[in-house]
């Protein structure tokens, strides 16, 4: 076992915006029970109505103060969306102007798996000389629901989460994987100025195994077994996803952060903001404890990365 890239996590936030919808009031417009949904997808309420932009900004400025930097410390911002601001340019840039920071900016795509794809390439940044890197991850996604479309108006909502990943050479990046699936494409995306389309049944199989085998790659790599690992945290689409996963990849045995019922599923957003929510709500990891994430999304992309804390 050894490290590809030294760097801690240094701080992780997280950040709401707009108005909760609870599952009453969707239940009501499908004529349905509450306990339908929950059933069906571990979701109570979900937040929704959020500026990205705001989102993306209060959650990076959280992690900021939380790791007592200012804007001249860091090097890039990466923002995981898919809900971007303009589409030019990229929307890090006002993520820069609000931390009054200088640093490079970019934004990346890849859904669901955006903020798992982010930490892969902040790590790579640390690797070749980079002291700081603040990883984004946030989606209005309220804005691409069809909210005529019980099956997927029910799962998603908005939401950021943020981490400043600091070069340090006792934690850092253990093994990783990213994989796509081009012929799933259709199975959930949303045209330009579109609502999401999604076949929840196939993407729910093809969630399950496609993050299970990115977690046997990325723990072959790492040179380490399911069992030297200790703490999930994976991306909050559905709990059925999640326990299936548990229960493919292994992993029923160790912990898991989830954040699912208060949030519902915010895209890029929901890995970083389930790790504030343990760290804050459960415990934090242990110097050398080893942390797993791993996400799934449309493209059919997938991603996943152990870190040592």
């Amino acid at each position: 076992m050894a490290l590809l890239a030294g760097g801690r996590i240094r701080s992780v936030a997280k950040a709401l915006g707009g108005n909760p919808l609870d599952n009453a009031e969707l239940a009501a417009r499908y004529g349905v029970e509450p306990s339908w949904i929950l059933e069906r997808t571990g979701i109570e309420r979900r937040w929704v109505g959020a500026q990205l932009d705001e989102l993306a900004g209060t959650a990076a400025e959280r992690a900021m103060a939380a790791a007592g930097l200012g804007p001249d410390d860091l090097d890039l911002i990466i923002l995981a969306t898919s809900t971007a601001v303009r589409q030019v340019p990229s929307t890090a840039v006002r993520i820069a102007g609000r931390l009054g920071s200088r640093c490079g900016c970019v934004d990346i795509n890849a859904v669901c798996s955006g903020f798992v794809y982010g930490l892969q390439l902040a790590y790579g940044q640390l690797a070749i000389g980079a002291r700081r890197v603040l990883v984004v991850g946030a989606d209005s996604f309220s804005e691409l629901v069809d909210y005529e479309d019980r099956n997927s108006a029910i799962l998603f909502g908005d939401g950021a989460g943020a981490v400043v990943l600091e070069a340090c050479p006792d934690a850092g990046l253990l093994g990783f994987h990213s994989s796509s699936d081009a012929d799933g494409e259709n199975l959930l995306y949303a045209e330009r100025n579109g609502k999401i389309s999604m076949e929840g049944r196939e993407i729910f199989r093809r969630a399950v195994t496609t993050m299970a085998e990115s977690v046997s790659i990325t723990l072959e790599r790492a040179g380490l077994e399911v069992g030297d690992v200790d703490l999930v945290v994976p991306h909050q689409a559905n709990v059925r996803i999640i326990d299936a996963l548990a229960r493919r990849a292994g992993l029923e045995h160790t912990p898991v952060a989830l954040h699912i019922a208060q949030h519902g599923n915010s895209s890029a957003g929901t890995v970083p903001m389930a790790l504030a929510d343990h760290i804050t709500g459960v415990r934090s990891p242990e110097p050398g404890e080893k942390v797993l994430f791993v996400s799934f999304g449309a493209g059919l992309v997938a991603a996943s990365a152990l870190v040592q804390w």
